[in-house]
């Protein structure tokens, strides 16, 4: 995959951000520049032709502007899960829809996306429309957990959307208040065909959006493609015993089993539940 500028002035600002050689006021320059892109920079997929409005300070379009993707390999190979599937996608922690996005717009399946951060809901519903897929995904602005109830949500770093999380406590002084609900609960009220893959991105609260799912429910999804990094969460080591007690076997993105501790292709785990064949 290859993701680029759409106008003029962002291959310009791209052009000299990160190819233009280094010099004494550059930064000060490009601070200058981005004000330009006060309504985002709009940036296109070349192979399936998903656009995406990004905010021009945020961490991914760093990542996205400099190396033309973000995790590629990852994106690849649910492209390769969904490819001729007639099951649902659901994104959880979707952020601005790059997951989304790319793949209902690449394989025309239907897709559920789901993130509790206002900031990343509002660039998810832009980025759907821009892409004529809002009648192909079901939005859902809301927290997961284990029950129905009211959690601490920390919002985003400024130069971070993806960096919204839930948080324990009111500690941190920008924390608000938002509604949670189980994947059971989710799942049951869109009552969606067979789920093909579930994506889980939520900043070390993934454990908690699998404790709120009843893997024996006729929503069972074939795989779960989820953040795995023990150095940020020690903690995460419990999800893949969780997991493989639900019946699913874990593996990196390039389809090799894996060992507890070794590194992993963009800090991605991917389990496949024993009970399918492909």
């Amino acid at each position: 995959m290859k993701i680029v500028p759409i106008n003029i002035s962002g291959m310009l600002y791209r052009w000299y951000m990160y190819s233009f050689f280094a010099h004494p006021g550059k930064s000060h320059i490009g601070k200058f520049l981005r004000t330009f892109f006060y309504n985002g920079i709009f940036v296109i997929e070349k192979d399936s032709g998903a656009r995406f409005c990004l905010e021009i300070n945020d961490y991914l379009t760093f990542e996205i502007l400099k190396h033309g993707s973000y995790e590629p390999r990852s994106l690849m190979k649910a492209n390769a899960i969904m490819k001729d599937s007639d099951g649902v996608f659901m994104d959880v922690g979707s952020n601005f829809g790059l997951y989304t996005c790319y793949l209902l717009k690449k394989n025309q399946n239907k897709g559920i996306a789901i993130d509790a951060s206002y900031k990343a809901f509002g660039l998810l519903l832009r980025n759907l429309a821009l892409n004529g897929l809002n009648s192909s995904v079901t939005k859902v602005n809301a927290a997961l957990s284990v029950k129905d109830e009211l959690l601490h949500f920390s919002p985003f770093k400024s130069d971070n959307l993806g960096s919204s999380r839930i948080v324990s406590d009111d500690s941190d002084s920008n924390a608000f208040l938002v509604n949670s609900t189980t994947l059971s609960n989710i799942t049951s009220n869109i009552n969606p065909p067979k789920i093909r893959l579930i994506k889980i991105d939520v900043e070390g609260h993934e454990e908690m959006v699998l404790s709120g799912f009843d893997f024996n429910s006729k929503y069972r999804p074939d795989y779960i493609l989820l953040e795995y990094e023990l150095e940020n969460n020690p903690a995460v080591h419990r999800i893949k015993n969780l997991l493989n007690g639900k019946g699913y076997e874990a593996f990196d993105i390039n389809d090799q089993p894996y060992q507890e501790g070794a590194v992993l292709p963009e800090s991605n785990l991917l389990f496949k539940s024993t009970r399918i064949n492909s």
